[in-house]
């Protein structure tokens, strides 16, 4: 790097412990919920004897749970600091409301499929990252309206008794 460049880079702290902390625990979640979910759906471990004597699909129900509220307190968090967070993550870095950020959404499209060979200089999420981590976090709840509705039904039983979701079955 030459002195020149080095001169230009300039330190900036754009993300706060709190967006760190609801970061990585979002995304240990996932991983968590992915896990549980997966084994609720089709478990693998099967025990013989009594329930009581090997609580396999119960301790998997309750970790999925528990995870399922860290998720959920780290998301309300994550929208509460939108709006009580330095510049870089307040809330309008998600959603491209300002023209500049809806008119950089196509020359950030470019850089990403190596149409353009330097990215448009953004500090922070780009509008189009943003653009697409509130659709992306937006699509649980759509999801869980979908249900509620009726347009969407569980394929196993393991959902039963959510308020998210309405059962089909003849009663």
């Amino acid at each position: 790097m030459s002195a020149q460049a080095a001169a230009e880079i300039v330190r900036v702290y754009v993300w706060e412990v709190p967006v760190r902390i609801t970061h990585w625990l979002i995304a240990l979640s996932i991983v968590v919920l992915s896990a549980t979910g997966l084994y609720i759906g089709h478990p693998f471990l099967i025990v013989s004897g009594e329930a009581r004597q090997h609580f396999v699909m119960g301790w998997a129900k309750a970790i999925h749970m528990y995870t399922a509220y860290a998720f959920m307190a780290s998301v309300v968090a994550r929208i509460i600091w939108m709006f009580t967070g330095n510049k870089y993550a307040h809330w309008d870095k998600f959603i491209p409301v300002r023209p500049e950020r809806r008119r950089a959404l196509w020359p950030t499209l470019k850089f990403y499929l190596f149409a353009l060979r330097k990215p448009p200089g953004f500090v922070g999420h780009n509008p189009l990252a943003g653009a697409t981590y509130t659709s992306r976090s937006l699509r649980p709840f759509w999801e869980a309206c979908r249900r509620r509705a009726g347009f969407i039904t569980p394929r196993c039983g393991c959902c039963s008794g959510s308020p998210f979701i309405t059962s089909t079955a003849a009663s």
